[in-house]
């Protein structure tokens, strides 16, 4: 709906006005994001003890104010029993063999021990322990302390109980060592309260994300249901790119790891993957909405060359480190983008307008991303003003350009109406020569016996007065089938009731002379009518595309006794011909522009007949064959 409304507007507004749109959303986000990013510079002070262990040493973290005297200590061990379970750790624990380096993962036999020392001045209270780089196997934990287990921000957590004197001071987990990757063991203790505090830090990041995707999102499922219903290629790829968008922010923004234990090497290697799709269908994309093989044959090439090492890096990625991400070489693909952008809009192309300042408002949110400016720590992401943006422009260009295409498609059936009435006036010219020769040679014929009558000396007033009269009338008819002629090809007025025998028989009158010149019968069988309300003209043009195309294929195939009937029933008009019918294979793409099933047709009067009713009259057309020949059924509205 969000952008079914943009594009509504972007349809009846004019460029200036766009224009003035797209600055406003820009101010209306950026000031979205600047409040919800006021918000999550409020800092609150934690407290917490941790440690990490990497491959060579133990280092110790502490961050905030400090726990007082508290100085819990943390052991990693190793045992040779592998059944070693939890009941009888503290019998056992002389055997264990501290570690002060990253434990050997290689070692099948033997099973490790984390050892939580808190403390003899730990206070008492409701505490949680954060750790990642192992998960845990049992532990020594007791059912009175009430522990509680869940994945917050990728890491594991535990909250437990302590009470001096009732609960133990140390503590044993049985742990599995994670087997992908260098994944260093952290471990860290702090109080619930400042927990929470932590966890509250993280709400204003996850309504940005949720409001920049929400955004994206939309934009994606919008033009995904225009591809569907139009099949066009340019959405498709735009929703693709979008959707590697939505993937990437989900990853850079942290959001899967408050839902899932990913450690940091998954999250890089899914993020290099994201951002390679984006590039690859923003290259597709871009392809198709500019139409860069039309306008420059060599460009294309470089988005050739630039899209195949995309999808190869691509393929790479998928089981080894993407060499494009890890050489920072993915602003070289982004420069043809912006150059094509440049490019199309010199040419007046106004929707890459929309493109380029889309492009560039992503571009500056990446740089000021990764370069950063003074302070820019204390404030969001810029991607997250970025992103948006860019989806918002690149939605406005696409309703742009469907803009363009729809007064484009307009104008091209204004000049496919021209063209179908230039084609059937050649037919008219012949109907009134034929029309007109027969009036003619009966004027001529009237003149010569008037002029004989004189000559001979018998040339009566009763006489003359017939002889004139005679040539009255057949200058008469000449001067109806003029109007006739010109009330046909007039433009169209105001819509008016007439009945629809009348429009039938008009345009009779105008073919008659033709289907006489080539013996075919039409007859007219009025069951029953009512008056219609529309334009009279546009119907004679269908009823006229109708008769003289079943004309040229009774003419065509050379059909004995060619007959064309025309039934009149309510608000139905069906023609019918005894010539043999259509080809059933053909039948679906009979109203299509430029298809003909005769052997010399220009394929537009059928397509021409179903536009005209369609748009004109609120009518429908179909075609079907019967045992003589093609039925064409005019239906009207009730």
């Amino acid at each position: 709906m969000f952008f079914l409304f943009f594009s509504v507007i972007v349809s009846t507004m004019s460029k200036h006005k766009i224009l003035i749109v797209a600055l406003m959303l820009s101010v209306f986000v950026v000031a979205i994001f600047g409040v919800l990013s006021a918000r999550s510079t409020k800092k609150k002070q934690q407290a917490y003890v941790a440690v990490a262990l990497y491959s060579d040493k133990i280092v110790r973290l502490i961050e905030g104010k400090y726990f007082y005297d508290i100085k819990p200590t943390f052991f990693i061990l190793k045992s040779s029993s592998r059944e070693l379970s939890a009941k009888d750790i503290v019998h056992y624990q002389n055997d264990f063999r501290p570690f002060r380096a990253y434990p050997d993962r290689t070692d099948r036999n033997a099973s490790y021990w984390l050892k939580v020392d808190l403390g003899k001045a730990f206070p008492e209270g409701r505490f949680v322990s954060i750790y990642e780089g192992f998960d845990v196997v049992e532990d020594t934990v007791a059912v009175s302390q009430h522990p509680i287990r869940f994945v917050f921000n990728g890491r594991n957590h535990l909250i437990f109980t302590y009470t001096k004197g009732k609960d133990p001071q140390c503590y044993y987990f049985k742990i599995r060592l994670k087997e992908k990757g260098q994944h260093p063991i952290f471990i860290a203790v702090t109080a619930i309260g400042d927990f929470f505090a932590l966890v509250e830090n993280h709400l204003p990041l996850l309504l940005m994300v949720g409001v920049t995707i929400g955004i994206i999102f939309m934009a994606g499922v919008y033009n995904g249901a225009i591809y569907l219903f139009n099949k066009a290629p340019t959405h498709l790829y735009y929703t693709l790119m979008q959707s590697m968008m939505v993937a990437s922010l989900l990853i850079a923004s942290g959001v899967l790891r408050l839902v899932s234990a990913f450690d940091s090497a998954e999250i890089r290697h899914y993020y290099d993957l994201s951002v390679l799709g984006i590039a690859l269908f923003a290259g597709l994309f871009s392809l198709h909405f500019l139409g860069v093989k039309k306008f420059s044959r060599s460009l294309y090439r470089v988005f050739q060359a630039g899209l195949w090492l995309i999808a190869i890096d691509l393929g790479y990625a998928l089981f080894s480190e993407s060499l494009i991400m890890r050489y920072d070489m993915l602003p070289l693909f982004v420069l043809p983008l912006l150059y094509a952008g440049y490019k199309k809009a010199a040419t007046g192309y106004k929707p890459a307008l929309f493109y380029l300042a889309g492009w560039i408002a992503l571009g500056v949110a990446v740089a000021l991303d990764t370069y950063g400016v003074d302070g820019m720590s204390h404030l969001i992401s810029p991607i997250y003003i970025g992103a948006p943006l860019e989806a918002i422009l690149f939605s406005l260009a696409l309703s742009y350009k469907i803009r363009m295409e729809k007064e484009e498609s307009e104008l091209q059936r204004e000049l496919l109406v021209h063209q179908s009435k230039l084609a059937s006036m050649g037919e008219l010219l012949g109907n009134i020569a034929h029309q007109w020769r027969q009036p003619l040679t009966s004027i001529g014929y009237s003149l010569m016996n008037l002029k004989a009558a004189q000559e001979s000396g018998e040339l009566e007033s009763v006489y003359l007065k017939r002889k004139i009269d005679e040539a009255q009338a057949q200058l008469l008819f000449l001067s109806r089938t003029i109007d006739d002629f010109r009330e046909f090809y007039s433009p169209q007025g105001a819509k008016s009731r007439f009945l629809p025998h009348d429009a039938v028989q008009e345009t009779i009158l105008l073919v008659k002379e033709m289907l006489e010149h080539h013996g075919i019968e039409i007859e007219v069988t009025l069951l029953e009518q009512c008056d219609m309300y529309g334009y009279k003209n546009d119907l004679k043009q269908v009823l006229l595309n109708l008769i003289t195309n079943a004309k040229e294929v009774l003419v065509e195939r050379g059909v004995s006794n060619p007959k064309i009937d025309i039934v009149i029933d309510k608000h139905t008009i069906a023609l019918c011909d005894n010539g043999g019918g259509i080809d059933n294979s053909m039948m679906h793409r009979i109203f299509e522009p430029y298809f003909s099933t005769k052997a010399h047709g220009s394929g537009i009067g059928l397509y021409m007949t179903k536009t005209i009713l369609e748009k004109h009259m609120g009518a429908t057309i179909d075609a079907r064959n019967d045992d003589k020949g093609a039925c064409f059924t005019i239906r009207f509205k009730r």
